[in-house]
């Protein structure tokens, strides 16, 4: 075959690669996964300028790999490929973890879980101080008003879960961040804290699956046993394995999750238990009244009748799965994001009777400013 011939051959089959894709996509675009998964805007389709020439390039291949003809499904198969044959995958949100266990590696603004998991990110003396401070200055404001302030950290999965991380990620030191400040609010704050990680240990140990797989937070069996410690907490009772153990739990579905979300990979990895508490005050009938457009605002009115306490929950997104049982136990139950809302205003406005402060351990930066802010009332 004359190099001539195989040169059009070879052209040929480029250009088909090239442009087949595209004219399939058009029939087929209904039937295929086209969901934006990576938590940012596409880059829309450059105009071409004089003045912006010279960065005309790059954004039309910005563009252009944003919007490839079966995007999904190519970035799918090659993520698969990669944890299938190397046990891992390049991402820069989702470590993949042993037995298929993924966790959240972002560092970025006031959240960065991997030093939290190596213990590199200690508090100063002076931080430490400070902190304390606060929480006592926030927990005297409130108090002065008649309302209690309960401060409860959420640990993060990698520190409950830390035997399925890959080996590679070491621990550097044994005591993380949380568990220090922990330890110092507890000796040198009158502040009522939470950082139950020994009590999850436990729970998985001797009960069941608190965290999800594919997912960054709690599962229903977690947060149930979450809202618990804080429900018994308010009432002014102890709180032991009873309260969470003695209660059916019942895989409802199947799940997969938002790491596996990040990585494309949901329809792979699915196979996670979807846990839901099937008989806990079912004489309580609830209702989510109000909710803002954002979703970063919720209203719970109950037909409770042996309690008429208000509740205000500074959440993340740890504290949603948190809200049916407040609702089971209190008549009016408000949640809001501490990262948009203006909770000190809510705090003079509703006139809550408890204030629960409900914050992931990997957004602990943002713990001065909630406490400044309370303390400020």
């Amino acid at each position: 075959m004359e190099n001539r011939t195989k040169a059009y051959i070879f052209g040929g089959m480029f250009l088909s690669l090239m442009v087949l894709p595209r004219l399939l996509f058009i029939p087929l675009k209904d039937y295929v996964d086209t969901e934006n998964y990576e938590k940012r805007v596409y880059q829309e389709k450059p105009e071409l300028t004089l003045r912006g020439l010279k960065e005309y390039p790059g954004l039309y291949d910005a563009y252009f790999n944003d919007h490839l003809a079966f995007k999904n499904p190519i970035v799918a198969f090659g993520k698969l490929a990669d944890i299938r044959v190397f046990g891992e995958v390049s991402s820069d949100s989702v470590l993949m973890g042993k037995n298929n266990w993924m966790f959240y590696r972002v560092k970025g603004y006031n959240e960065d879980n991997m030093a939290d998991y190596q213990g590199t990110n200690h508090y100063t003396q002076e931080q430490l101080e400070q902190l304390s401070l606060l929480l006592d200055q926030a927990d005297g404001r409130l108090e002065s008003r008649g309302i209690r302030l309960i401060l409860y950290i959420v640990p993060n999965k990698e520190q409950v879960y830390g035997e399925y991380m890959p080996s590679t990620i070491k621990v550097l030191n044994k005591e993380s961040r949380a568990e220090l400040l922990y330890s110092y609010l507890r000796e040198h704050s009158r502040g009522d804290v939470y950082y139950p990680l020994e009590d999850f240990r436990q729970a998985k140990e001797d009960w069941r699956r608190i965290y999800f797989k594919y997912d960054t937070h709690w599962n229903g069996a977690g947060a149930f046993m979450a809202a618990q410690m804080i429900i018994k907490d308010i009432d002014g009772e102890a709180f032991g394995p009873e309260d969470y153990r003695d209660f059916k739990i019942e895989r409802t579905n199947n799940y997969s999750g938002d790491l596996a979300a990040m990585l494309n990979l949901q329809t792979y990895y699915n196979d996670d238990d979807y846990l839901r508490v099937m008989d806990y005050r079912e004489e309580v009938h609830f209702e989510m009244d109000y909710e803002n457009e954002r979703e970063t605002i919720t209203h719970y009115s109950s037909d409770v009748q042996d309690d008429h306490r208000k509740i205000l929950i500074c959440r993340d997104s740890f504290g949603i799965h948190m809200a049916e049982y407040f609702a089971k136990n209190y008549p009016d139950v408000t949640l809001m994001d501490y990262r948009t809302e203006n909770y000190a205003e809510a705090v003079c406005e509703r006139k809550p009777d408890v204030v629960v402060v409900e914050i992931a351990e990997r957004y602990a930066d943002y713990l001065p400013e909630i406490l400044q802010n309370l303390a400020a009332l």
